[in-house]
């Protein structure tokens, strides 16, 4: 199983603790498109960098029956001062794979060019994030791990890097935390809000929806009231 069981999660900060997660239980299969619907700030880079492992609970257990990727897009595994290649390369040889077949195929995706054998250092943000979900689409996974990202870059490219993640897909799980419900929709086919600490499961994307947007309206009319603004 994959998935959060009593799990609690609290950042500390200077003046206030933010609760992310608090005694939530939420397992899913290995095989599961999954797809949590979250507002900016309600905790989807937390949920997501708890089952890479990237951090861990507070208290409870964080389940990981399976070979996860890092999350797409995420280039914190580079270092700024080796090439592309290089990274892509000893990234490989971690994960026990051939860093030529892995390194073949990164170069190719991206289509960087001679950037691919210069520093990450010079690169774009959106060049790490492309160099990065290249990467987790030539390592094999089990389960795709995504906050928010299911393509990078923009019109052909972001066309290319969503068809990857489809036919990656077919054979493996995902799970996607997202605000953008069209894009849940898309991916998955079950379905969860994130909300007041909990992962709360819905029946189909249709409660999923309603319960996210119920979620959404309620946090703006408590703004608009901090805000000063009161409607008639």
């Amino acid at each position: 199983m994959i998935g959060f069981e009593n799990a609690h999660k609290y950042h500390h900060g200077e003046y206030e603790t933010k609760v992310v997660l608090y005694d939530v239980t939420f397992l899913f299969e290995p095989s599961d498109h999954v797809a949590v619907l979250a507002e900016g700030g309600a905790g989807k880079s937390t949920l997501v960098n708890l089952l890479s492992g990237l951090d861990q609970p507070t208290k409870g257990t964080v389940h990981r029956d399976a070979d996860m990727s890092w999350p797409l897009g995420f280039a914190g595994p580079f270092h700024p001062a080796m090439t592309g290649e290089e990274n892509v390369r000893t990234i490989a040889a971690l994960a026990d794979h051939d860093p030529d077949e892995i390194a073949a195929y990164v170069r190719l995706f991206t289509e960087l060019g001679h950037h691919f054998f210069e520093p990450v250092q010079t690169y774009s943000s959106t060049m790490r994030a492309l160099l990065a979900f290249a990467t987790s689409m030539a390592i094999p996974a089990q389960v795709y791990l995504s906050d928010e990202k299911v393509a990078v870059g923009e019109g052909d490219m972001r066309a290319k890097c969503e068809a990857a993640l489809r036919r990656k897909i077919r054979d493996a799980g995902l799970f996607l935390v997202t605000r953008n419900a069209r894009i849940a929709q898309s991916f998955a086919d079950k379905f969860a809000v994130l909300r007041h600490g909990r992962i709360i499961a819905c029946r189909d994307f249709e409660d999923a929806r309603a319960l996210f947007e119920d979620t959404t309206s309620r946090l703006d009319e408590i703004a608009d009231i901090m805000s000063g603004f009161h409607t008639a």
